[in-house]
């Protein structure tokens, strides 16, 4: 079996997984918990994810997950990465060992899904507040056919600090 038809199995078994249509979000949805219950296609994702980021990864002090969906998928790219795993606590902005993070480290946010950057906003912003540096966004998948992004995701993604494997768009309706 050839790369390219890995790479198709996989979005075919993504789409099975995760696309919902009933969500709040976007005609098309995201229920990132389902992922979890193919443990062929969180290793595959994860896999991907070694080799597409490898260079970036690179660059972190910690990864950091977006509650809470991110949390599993981050705890498996900590195995991969071996870099230190952080929590923040959404919407308050706690983030947990906060006292142990580094002063001006460079930190990587992880979660499964990016709909309208809201939440990934939130995050970034908090960042700042413990003086830590955004370095990018890890996503399994990004909702690009969702209606009012935040203007701060259309930023980030033409500064290429939004790095995802998937756009719902390429995982298809028709895929559902």
């Amino acid at each position: 079996m050839s790369r390219s038809d890995i790479d198709a199995d996989l979005k075919i078994r993504l789409a099975q997984l995760c696309l919902d249509k009933k969500n709040h979000h976007s005609p098309i949805g995201w229920d990132s918990w389902a992922l979890y219950l193919d443990p062929e296609v969180t290793a595959a994702i994860v896999e991907k994810f070694k080799s597409y980021v490898d260079n970036t990864v690179a660059g972190a002090d910690y990864l950091c997950a977006i509650p809470t969906a991110g949390w599993p998928l981050a705890v498996h790219l900590q195995h991969v990465f071996h870099k230190p795993l952080i929590s923040l606590d959404l919407p308050k902005g706690v983030f947990r060992c906060e006292k142990q993070i580094k002063k001006g480290a460079n930190i990587l946010l992880v979660d499964t899904v990016i709909h309208t950057g809201t939440t990934l906003n939130e995050a970034v912003e908090d960042l700042s507040r413990i003086d830590g540096k955004f370095l990018c966004a890890l996503a399994i998948a990004f909702n690009d056919l969702c209606p009012g992004q935040h203007p701060n995701l259309k930023r980030l993604l033409q500064q290429d600090k939004v790095k995802y494997l998937y756009k719902f768009s390429q995982l298809g309706p028709a895929e559902v």
